[in-house]
């Protein structure tokens, strides 16, 4: 009998009932341990979290656009790597009046996980005081959008939990937009197709072995009888067949096995 978890359950014991007379051949629990044992010394615990993709910075140097372009400030200074925000070295944006936006595309599905936002510095950072974040998806809908409001930014940092999957990221301001950078950390979820058109990759967030955690750990059970002590269902060897003596027993009453 196969019992699986979806999602994953964190626990330390695992316990069979019977209302009858319990016989086992063997329990397997698949998973990985999550916090490890402390040392006799009292050492600090040491966790093993979930393994995680290398951030990086998605936006990098994919095509932007803007809402209008003056002085000669393209939308590709805000995702070209260079965070300077003062102007005269060359790496800071600029629209003009009416709607006004950046955008850029990341080509890709792409697990989001957080975005900084860089304003100009040498002179009229009041214009990023009010602005919004949109995240949307291949088909430019809005998946999420983050607001700020303050006075001044230097950097404007948003972070996401549960990371979110979009394609697109756009900075929407109702003044004139000046940025000296835009980051997109995170990284690709879906590979493109070849030009044979081969099916899709898909890159999903990476799981840790399976193993059977029960193994020879430490069990015990209801009662015993005819010589078949609780260990015999987490030795490993699941036969079945009661002479190959790897089968537990338990009496009357409650029956337990853990």
């Amino acid at each position: 009998v196969e019992f699986n978890f979806k999602p994953l359950v964190i626990g330390q014991y695992v316990r069979v009932r019977c209302p009858t007379i319990l016989m086992l051949a063997e329990v397997e629990v698949f998973g990985w341990v999550a916090v490890a044992t402390t040392a006799p010394s009292l050492s600090p615990i040491t966790v093993s979290p979930m393994p995680t993709p290398t951030l990086t910075n998605v936006a990098l140097n994919k095509p932007s656009e803007q809402s209008s372009t003056i002085h000669n400030s393209p939308a590709e200074r805000a995702n070209d790597g260079n965070t300077n925000g003062y102007w005269y070295n060359g790496s800071v944006t600029h629209t003009g009046g009416g709607v006004n936006y950046w955008m850029v595309n990341i080509l890709l599905p792409s697990y989001i996980s957080q975005i900084k936002v860089y304003n100009r510095q040498d002179c009229c950072q009041q214009f990023l005081n009010s602005f919004e974040v949109d995240i949307l998806d291949e088909n430019q809908e809005v998946v999420q959008t983050e607001s700020y409001s303050g006075s001044n930014p230097t950097v404007v940092e948003f972070n996401f939990k549960p990371l979110v999957i979009g394609q697109y990221v756009r900075v929407r301001c109702p003044t004139i937009l000046m940025l000296a950078e835009v980051e997109v950390f995170g990284w690709v979820a879906v590979a493109t197709t070849a030009p044979s058109l081969s099916p899709i990759t898909v890159s999903p967030m990476p799981t840790p072995t399976l193993t059977n955690v029960a193994l020879n750990k430490p069990s015990e059970q209801s009662s015993t009888i005819h010589n078949s002590p609780a260990e015999r269902a987490n030795d490993g060897n699941t036969n079945g067949y009661w002479y190959n003596g790897s089968v537990t027993h338990t009496g009357g009453g409650v029956n337990y096995w853990m």
